[in-house]
């Protein structure tokens, strides 16, 4: 019971300091942890690096945010009371409290980004962001301190475990023939339709599956910061009209579009225009 307290004392501390600077302040925050972000970011991504870096990062990241969904529903550990403390953006998260998924999904991304480049200057970025998106859950009354440590603390065993083997993995991914991805990517479509939680993940993945085989064979071009600036537009100006079409006619499968997008179709008028 003390442990209880000891939380609750925590999330206290946090409303009696709200305002409602911070309250916008911390759900920008901690949308940085969310998945739709992270789909924005893998765009990117995959503008500027090589298809088996952004793809051993993004089965990282896939691999942290089933392992997340399948603790929580072994645990089944509550979020705080909503009587004790009022939360702020339930929308943000929902379901059981332990671990956070917020935390133990930008613990994978951000120091699996570092441990691919390793450079001192992403340890620091990835130490800020993971520290900032915690206490967003906390702020927010979503989390105990005790989800958010175990989220850190999960996401930092999936690492140790699994980031030395993502290269082998990758390689094996693409080397796969395209009716192998094709027959992988309609599984994971057709499972999207029975598995609501997983429907951005899994239509996104099946696009980009199909989409990176389609374009394994393209050059990889050396960038400079002009041809980053035009492919940023016209990669994105496709991609949010995609987003506003999803949230209008509320059809996820329209992620599977923006995975293929992101991969090919955006990649042949970059080749075409010679970007």
């Amino acid at each position: 019971m003390s442990d209880v307290f000891f939380g609750y004392s925590i999330l206290n501390y946090f409303v009696s300091i709200r305002s409602d600077f911070l309250n916008n302040l911390f759900i920008i925050i901690t949308d940085l942890g969310s998945m739709q972000l992270y789909l924005i970011l893998f765009s990117f991504f995959f503008l500027i690096f090589e298809d088996r870096i952004t793809l051993k990062l993004l089965t990282l990241l896939i691999i942290s945010y089933l392992t997340n969904s399948i603790l929580k529903n072994i645990f089944k550990f509550p979020r705080p009371d909503e009587k004790i403390v009022k939360p702020i953006y339930t929308e943000s998260g929902g379901g059981y409290g332990f671990p956070s998924g917020h935390s133990q999904n930008s613990t994978v991304l951000w120091i699996g980004l570092y441990l691919t480049f390793r450079k001192n200057y992403l340890m620091i970025i990835s130490i800020v962001l993971i520290t900032l998106i915690s206490i967003s859950r906390l702020y927010l009354g979503l989390h105990f301190l005790f989800d958010v440590v175990g989220g850190i603390f999960i996401g930092l065993l999936i690492l140790l475990f699994c980031f030395k083997y993502m290269d082998k993995f990758i390689e094996k991914l693409l080397s796969l023939n395209f009716g192998i991805i094709l027959i992988v990517s309609i599984i994971l479509l057709l499972s999207s339709f029975f598995i609501k939680e997983f429907s951005l993940i899994l239509n996104s993945f099946s696009g980009i599956l199909i989409g990176v085989n389609l374009s394994k064979n393209f050059n990889y071009v050396k960038l400079d910061f002009k041809k980053v600036l035009y492919r940023i537009f016209i990669c994105y100006s496709i991609f949010f009209c995609l987003i506003f079409l999803i949230k209008i006619t509320n059809l996820n499968f329209i992620y599977f579009f923006i995975g293929l997008w992101i991969t090919y179709f955006s990649r042949l008028i970059f080749r075409k225009i010679g970007i």
